[in-house]
């Protein structure tokens, strides 16, 4: 969009580097994120603090809704990756989510192989990006640190790559 409108390019024509142009968008993501976020833990507390008894669950709790941001924060960084290589929000969007649902159908084609005791099929699955941003549903099960290295490996392969095109790209 703010390439269509040329928006962009009167922002890059002010002396700001693309670097903090891009950074102050993923930033203002990650809040939006963030702020989502706790709402929805705040929401959630008090509504468990009204009908259930919450002993001892909530640092569990509160460890499942950062492994959320942090995977938030993967999938923001996907996004800003396919972002520089498109002019509309329509191609991003339609992109992430196909390589996601081709993800997840690897995945499922991984797990019926090992399920029929393919053990590399169970090794290559924990490497697909989906694993990783699903490393918050590891909180029921002590935290495994695997997904969480494959998501950082993820957040700084995807901004890598989404500045390098930044900085070349010729903006119109």
């Amino acid at each position: 969009v703010e390439i269509g409108d040329q928006t962009l390019r009167e922002i890059l024509v002010r002396p700001v580097s693309r670097w903090s142009v891009l950074f102050t968008k993923v930033f203002a993501l990650c809040t939006l994120s963030f702020t989502t976020l706790v709402i929805t833990f705040a929401v959630s507390v008090l509504g468990g603090a009204t009908l259930f008894e919450l002993s001892g669950s909530l640092p569990d709790l509160l460890l499942g809704y950062l492994a959320s941001f942090a995977s938030d924060i993967g999938l923001i960084a996907m996004a800003t990756a396919v972002a520089v290589f498109f002019r509309g929000a329509g191609g991003v969007v339609v992109s992430v989510v196909i390589a996601l649902m081709v993800d997840m159908a690897a995945r499922g084609v991984l797990k019926l192989a090992g399920a029929f005791g393919s053990e590399a099929a169970k090794s290559i699955s924990k490497f697909l990006p989906g694993s990783a941003l699903a490393c918050w549903e590891t909180w029921k099960d002590g935290f495994e640190a695997g997904p969480f290295v494959g998501l950082a490996v993820l957040i700084v392969a995807c901004f890598s790559v989404a500045m390098a095109r930044f900085q070349t790209m010729d903006i119109p």
